[in-house]
């Protein structure tokens, strides 16, 4: 294949040109992912079990509260955890690395979540964008020090709970690379939508972008408005301890909320009368 023959991009997830947000994409539902010849970057593993999901929702009315199931989610057999952080909003997305021939970037294939609540009924016919940017610099995962315990005893609780407050890697960030913005591009997603659908996004003809060798760049999707359940989960796969799931030459990428403020983004302990709206 001529190195800047029909190229495509596949996840389950020339010299840097301006920011354009004129741009448009044309978004379809595809029968299964491109062959390889059609798309050489490619990420064909995935999760079959929760969500992650982008999502755009009308603002609160006042501040989030742990007793909200929409806010907080619980096991419902249990009533403990599911996650230890508020409903806020999110893009997703992955940086990749281009080989060693530069591409012609027509496409971009992603494939809906597994579970039934994948697709929220804010989110068919609703319209997103396409964000792409240059990455320059080396990723690396920083330790923040964290013990993983879910007691302040030694100093070294873990700061920030996510899906396990035990696990210390759950409070670790990456550093090292910027982003550079590129182009956005919005299009509308179809009005059937169902799990396990691939959606095919397609660049316009004068939208294709020259993707340099041996350089790296990053996709991210979102909505454009909010509104009530509009949400989308996207498949993906999440082992950082198993080398042999390891995506070369990227990882994923969460743009979430719009704060930056620990006590309304997370939770500390149910039990915590300190905590937001204990």
């Amino acid at each position: 294949m001529h190195p800047l023959a029909n190229t495509a991009l596949c996840a389950a997830l020339g010299a840097l040109i301006p920011v354009c947000v004129k741009a448009g994409i044309t978004i379809s539902i595809a029968t299964s992912p491109p062959p390889a010849s059609e798309a050489p970057i490619r990420q064909p593993l995935q999760d079959f079990g929760g969500t992650t999901s982008l999502r755009f929702l009308p603002p609160r009315d006042g501040p989030p509260d742990k007793n909200d199931p929409a806010e907080f989610l619980r096991d419902s057999s249990t009533n403990k955890p599911r996650v230890y952080y508020y409903t806020r909003d999110r893009d997703l997305g992955q940086t990749f690395t281009v080989g060693k021939h530069p591409i012609r970037w027509e496409s971009l294939t992603l494939r809906i979540g597994p579970t039934d609540s994948s697709v929220q009924e804010g989110a068919p016919g609703a319209e997103i964008f396409l964000q792409v940017f240059a990455v320059l610099g080396t990723p690396h995962m920083q330790d923040q020090g964290t013990t993983g315990a879910d007691s302040s005893k030694d100093g070294k609780r873990t700061r920030w709970k996510t899906y396990d407050p035990s696990d210390p890697k759950t409070d670790d960030i990456i550093t090292g690379e910027t982003f550079v913005p590129l182009q956005v591009m919005r299009g509308t997603l179809p009005t059937q939508l169902s799990k396990d659908d691939w959606l095919r996004l397609h660049l316009k003809a004068n939208d294709h972008m020259i993707l340099n060798a041996n350089s790296t760049y990053a996709w991210v999707i979102g909505f454009t408005s909010p509104a009530s359940r509009r949400a989308l989960a996207l498949a993906n796969c999440c082992h950082p301890n198993d080398p042999q799931k390891d995506y070369a030459g990227g990882h994923g990428l969460r743009r979430d909320g719009s704060t930056t403020d620990l006590e309304t983004t997370f939770v500390r302990a149910l039990s915590d009368g300190a905590d937001l709206a204990a």
